[in-house]
């Protein structure tokens, strides 16, 4: 009902008469609202309530759609009719009475849909009494959790002895360790996960070691997983039970009492609550136990971590998923009470796949494989491989209660922006920003009573950072900050919650008609095809493609599905064609009147059609990185909702209408273009515009003659933007550019204090304003000067208290850089010829960058050695990078008192020719003992490195590549030893060692990564000593020998999961292809990618090795010239294969008929690429002269989506599919 809150829309209903049947709407609502709690409890066991819940979702959404109209046609009938002329009298008359007349056929319309929509509640809530669903007082529902106790089976807990080791350091550490909390007696430890990780495991395994029993004089296990009692909580402290009949004070005293002197450990187990004063109430008797006590709290929630926990937040420890090994065990023990495949050899294909599907979530393993105990039908583990996890009536019962108590504890804001993630493909990894407006798009960001000062915006990215808080999304990788994923379950959970309105187009259980929102991974080629089940469907709100491939931008759709088939989606909200190499958009895409989001960015789109200004509703127009887009239709100032407009990377685009800048709900402009027109005064018009928050970026500033214009954009005041990028583009140098112009054009620029980033782009001036090292920039964080070729001296930026990040690119003529800066931690130079690295930089003889962590130094001619000074300067350095400097001939000159910073845990020396030394021509061994990574690449003067490699026993990473005259890696005549530790060894391009450094081996091993280019010069064959390590999950070896294949064969490799074998003529099918069997049954359990190349001598693969490899996923076969059989002896190529590459054979002359590929049930992608003999045979697709009658290449497994074939020459037609491209090479979408 709060669509109709607005005065616009009540005016409308109250002139249309209809006010009073919507308010009886309000009664029914509430009644149905009232048991929405219970109703979602119960359909987890009872499937008409499910049925009840999902004709409720539906009918909300007509509802939303219903009342949507009436806002549209509200805004309709406000709109003055100033663009018709003055016709005919007669003309005039008829339009007279047009208004009317579309009037009442709109009443007469939303009455009939009133009266449906009034039904249809009727009905519901004349079902929900039938169904018994009862009203709940919200959050007190009835817990889906089951209690837990102290007791655990430690042989049936895996893979957490590390995690164990880290919660009882966090015990044993001493108070002076900690940050100081404030608390005399006790310290909490939080444990942290999302459901079913094995938090109670982990608390368990901590509660139950022998060495904490002598340490603490009492210990009590309290298990939550509902309501905070500190009542209940305290009797179970005191006696085991949380039941009774005294008072909480009687309570606390008799535990103060008990507690009086005494070391304790308290496990509270499952806590939800976010109040504090129950936990500082529960807190007050246990102030009175001795100092060292401890309480483990484990949470699925961070806020609770923060609120149990010191001010640092330092006390936590965040659960991960089990390792893939580890969570396998916990299968096999639950399914086969065994520890590895042997009796069953059949079921291990299956199990691991399942396994896969996991993801790391002990309970998920746990539960499934005791679904299977004692069910060894290969067909039985196929079905539930196959099938979706929550078909099974014991995954319900189990991990979906685990994972729904997560659920249960959101509010009904944020369960409604959970379930619709449902609409990504499992292992989507998407953006913040991208979800944030999506939510905004559907309406789900409505204000509550408390944030009505907030934008949906902002009160999106608070739900958002909620969400992660409550470990439904995580991160996605180390170094992507914004970006994040979901685990394989959480996506499960979202698609059960959002009862079928979600869905993508390869889910084969979905109920099309029910179908809202439709996400689906891009294809190469999307046809008609693959939308055709969608024809009947008219009611979907979101249309979302997701390219899996973030820099992929190559995607074609079929012109019928933007022509015909998107435009009679008259519901919709959110449109998408990001990514579709589409040029155009009909007409009739103005008749969309309820979207609200359109996404035409990195589409080839050269201009938009005048309708688009008909989408009144629409608040988001994202048309980033269309290079192709030159003008933008001034009927976009008609859009009075648009509040985001993203033109980005729209390098074509010349400049913003200023109808569109004068909208007046327009808060998201991340770029703005000057033109030249009238000496650049359009700036001027930035005056009126208030953005709201995010980094603005003002290009065209060189068009901008008169500073006055400038000075009237006023950036003084708009306090929201939080970074600023200043571009005059074009060349600084350019004679025409009146550099005193320039200057006055960025002084009168000057932002708000409250910036924190300021990027200045192609600047033509030769000093820089005052302004940029002013103390009043107390919150400024990053500073850049990118191409601004006059600037000599920056200015003196020490007063900059928060500036973190600095950054010079191609500044030509700067000599040097600032000095002072207390606070920045990350240094990047790039480009600067003319600028100095030496000790007169120190400023007064104090340490110049006292935080600084990383420094990267690019493409500075000059330097040929950093000063030993300047580096003593740098007493916190851990990263260090120098690329592209021709000169440089040794980073540092080695003393009696090591020059090089003791923190440095990251060198990388790359594209520096003249590199004769590391360290100094004749002290080697100078490299700090905490380095961890080291990389040298292309420095092709270097002839030797250090001494003692052994000695460094922190390096984990080591690269050295293309390093052409490297002889020897130690002065020595042998080749060295590398440390235990190291995980990864890359040595390639360096064809003059005479010898390789001795490999990690043993059980104590770590490595995980090799790959290695046999050089020429070896002295003698290189093999490892010893077996190669049992860590080893990656092999890439060029040019392998007979010896090391051996070597191979004799080492266990459990975890190997990529093999690399490259030209390598030694290596043979006949005589030896026993050899090759026996090589490839070595990795055969854990192997997903092979790459075989450049093996001239390979006449036939070795296909009875091939079956072995179950969990082959990736085969590449490359540039073997005498290979001419791909299967022989009536073998294929394992099932299990995804995809499949044959590339650069010649000789291949089996016909592809014979390959089996029919057999390869799991294959999606197969490219093959001629010319050879096989190809030759082929002259259309299906082939029909194969002399039988039939069509041998259509014996194809049905799960291909992408066929492509290159150098087919004798191919004259295809007959089926859709083709991508045609000629040569056809890409060929099979359904």
């Amino acid at each position: 009902m709060e669509k109709l809150a607005s005065r616009s829309s009540l005016n409308f209903v109250r002139e249309t008469q209809v006010l009073n049947k919507l308010k009886k709407w309000e009664g029914m609502l509430a009644a149905i609202h009232a048991v929405l709690d219970d109703a979602d409890e119960k359909k987890l066991e009872n499937e008409f309530v499910g049925k009840w819940v999902s004709k409720l979702h539906d009918l909300a959404f007509d509802v939303d759609d219903l009342l949507d109209e009436f806002a549209a046609e509200a805004q309709r009938r406000r709109e003055p009719d100033q663009k018709k002329k003055k016709k005919k009298k007669r003309s005039k008359v008829i339009r007279k009475f047009l208004p009317s007349i579309s009037g009442f056929r709109f009443n007469s319309e939303m009455d009939s849909k009133i009266e449906q929509v009034s039904g249809r509640l009727q009905q519901l809530i004349e079902e929900r009494n039938v169904l018994g669903l009862g009203e709940t007082v919200a959050g007190k529902g009835k817990s889906l959790k089951k209690p837990t106790t102290s007791l655990v089976n430690e042989a049936t807990i895996w893979g957490r002895d590390k995690d164990k080791d880290a919660v009882m350091e966090l015990l044993r550490m001493e108070e002076g360790e900690r940050e100081n909390n404030g608390r005399k007696r006790f310290n909490v430890v939080s444990i942290t996960g999302m459901g079913g990780i094995g938090k109670t495991s982990l608390a368990q395994l901590v509660y139950n070691d022998e060495s904490l029993s002598s340490e603490f004089s009492f210990k009590a296990w309290v298990s939550l997983g509902g309501d905070f009692d500190p009542e209940a909580i305290t009797r179970t402290i005191l006696d085991g039970s949380p039941r009774g009949g005294e008072d909480l004070n009687f309570l606390q005293l008799k535990l103060k009492e008990k507690l009086l002197g005494k070391k304790f450990l308290i496990v509270l187990d499952d806590v939800w609550t976010h109040r504090y004063t129950d936990w500082t109430l529960l807190c007050n008797p246990l102030e009175f136990g001795a100092p060292g006590s401890r309480i483990i709290v484990t949470t699925r929630l961070q806020d609770v971590a923060k609120m149990v926990g010191t001010p640092a937040g330092d006390q936590g420890y965040a659960l991960r998923q089990l390792e893939y090994d580890d969570c396998l065990s916990v299968f096999l023990y639950h399914a086969l009470d065994a520890s590895n495949f042997d009796v069953h050899p059949g079921l291990e294909e299956y199990g691991k796949a399942i396994v896969r599907k996991c993801r790391g979530l002990p309970l998920a393993a746990k539960v499934i494989g005791g679904l299977l105990r004692g069910e060894h039908n290969v067909d039985v583990w196929q079905e539930v491989l196959r099938s979706s996890l929550w078909e099974s009536s014991v995954v319900k019962t189990n991990i979906l209660p685990a994972l729904m108590l997560s659920y249960d504890h959101l509010p009904s804001h944020l369960k409604l922006c959970f379930a619709y993630c449902a609409v990504f493909p499992k292992g989507y990894v998407f953006d913040e920003e991208e979800l944030v407006l999506l939510w905004m798009a559907e309406g789900f960001l409505q204000q509550q009573p408390k944030n009505n000062s907030k934008h949906p915006k902002e009160l999106g990215h608070e739900y958002f950072r909620v969400l992660i808080s409550r470990s439904f999304f995580e991160q996605s990788g180390a170094n992507t900050a914004s970006q994040y994923v979901m685990h394989d379950m959480i996506s499960d959970l979202a698609r059960f919650v959002s009862s079928g309105i979600c869905s993508n187009l390869d889910d084969s259980h979905c109920d099309e008609s029910r179908v809202r929102h439709l996400a689906f991974a891009q294809r190469y080629y999307d046809s008609w095809l693959r939308f055709g089940i969608l024809e009947k469907t008219k009611q979907l709100r979101t249309f979302l493609p997701v390219g899996l491939s973030q820099h992929s931008n190559s995607y074609y759709l079929s012109t019928k599905v933007v022509h015909d088939f998107v435009p009679k989606l008259k519901r919709l909200r959110v449109l998408s064609f990001a990514r579709y190499k589409v040029k155009e958009l009909p007409d009739t895409i103005g008749g969309l009147k309820h979207l609200r989001m359109l996404n035409l960015s990195f589409t080839d789109i050269a201009t938009l059609p005048e309708s688009t200004g008909k989408l009144f509703n629409l608040q988001t127009l994202l048309l980033k990185g269309c290079r192709e887009l030159s003008t933008l239709p001034l009927s976009l100032g008609d859009l009075i909702n648009l509040e985001c407009l993203d033109v980005r990377g729209a390098s074509k685009l010349s400049e913003i209408p200023i109808e569109v800048l004068n909208l007046p709900m327009l808060k998201f402009l991340p770029v703005f273009m000057v033109s030249a027109a009238e000496n650049g005064i359009a700036i001027s018009k930035l005056s009126k515009f208030n953005p709201l928050q995010g980094s603005f970026l003002i290009e065209g500033l060189h068009n901008v003659l008169n500073a006055r214009y400038a000075e009237l954009v006023g950036l003084k005041a708009k306090k929201a933007i939080g970074g600023l990028v200043f571009d005059w583009s074009g060349d600084p140098d350019d004679s025409s550019r009146d550099e005193t112009i320039d200057f006055q054009v960025l002084e009168s620029l000057e932002p708000h204090v409250d910036v924190l980033g300021v990027k200045i782009h192609s600047y033509g001036g030769s000093k820089l304003p005052g302004w940029m090292g002013d103390s009043s920039f107390s919150n400024l964080m990053t500073l850049s000067f990118v191409h601004c070729q006059r600037i000599t001296s920056l200015p003196h930026l020490g007063q900059l208290a928060s500036l973190k990040k600095l950054v010079i690119v191609e500044c030509s003529n700067l000599v040097g850089f600032p000095t002072n800066l207390p606070s920045l931690n990350e240094l990047c130079i790039r480009g600067c010829q003319a600028i100095i690295l030496q000790a007169s930089n120190v400023y007064d003889g104090n340490v110049v960058l006292p935080s600084l962590v990383t420094c990267r130094i690019e493409r500075i001619a000059g330097l040929v050695t950093l000063d030993e000074t300047f580096l003593q300067d740098l007493p916190t350095l851990e990263n260090l990078e120098i690329r592209g400097c021709p000169n440089l001939e040794c980073l540092w000159y080695g003393t009696s008192n090591p020059a090089h910073p003791i923190s440095l845990t990251s060198l990388a020396v790359l594209d520096c020719a003249s590199l004769v030394s590391l360290t100094g021509f004749e002290l080697e061994t100078l490299l700090p003992r905490s380095l961890e990574t080291l990389k040298i690449r292309a420095c092709h003067h270097l002839k030797k490195l250090a001494s003692h490699f052994d000695n460094l026993t922190s390096l984990s990473v080591l690269h050295i590549l293309d390093c052409s005259n490297l002889a020897s890696f130690s002065s020595s005549s042998g080749g060295g030893e590398l440390p235990g530790g190291l995980q990864e060894l890359a040595i390639q391009g360096c064809g003059s060692l005479e010898s390789l450094p001795v490999v990690p081996h043993g059980h104590n091993a770590r490595l995980e990564k090799l790959t290695i280019e046999m050089p020429v010069s070896l002295k003698q064959p290189w093999i490892p000593k010893g077996e190669f390590p049992e860590s080893l999950k990656y092999i890439e070896i060029t040019k392998w020998t007979s010896l090391l294949l051996q070597r191979l064969q004799q080492s266990k490799l459990p975890q190997l999961t990529r093999l690399v074998m490259g030209d390598s003529p030694d290596v043979q099918s006949t005589p030896d292809l026993y050899q090759w069997n026996l090589l490839l049954s070595t990795p055969s359990a854990a192997l997903t990618e092979l790459h075989i190349w450049g093996c001239e001598n390979l006449t036939s693969l070795p296909d009875q090795a091939m079956q072995t490899l179950t969990s082959l996923r990736s085969l590449y076969i490359f540039g073997c010239g005498n290979l001419e059989l791909l299967t022989h002896g009536g073998r294929g190529l394992p099932s299990s294969l995804d995809f499949l590459l044959v590339d650069e054979c010649p000789a291949l002359r089996q016909p592809i008929s014979e390959w089996r590929l029919y057999t390869l049930t799991s294959l999606h992608q197969l490219t093959i690429i001629g010319p050879n003999p096989a190809t030759d045979m082929v002259s259309s697709l299906p082939d029909d002269d194969d002399g039988g009658g039939g069509s041998r290449l259509l014996l194809l497994p049905p799960s291909l989506t992408h066929l492509t074939v290159v150098g087919f020459k004798n191919l004259r037609s295809i007959s089926s599919g859709g083709i991508l491209f045609s000629g040569e090479k056809t890409c060929v979408e099979m359904n």
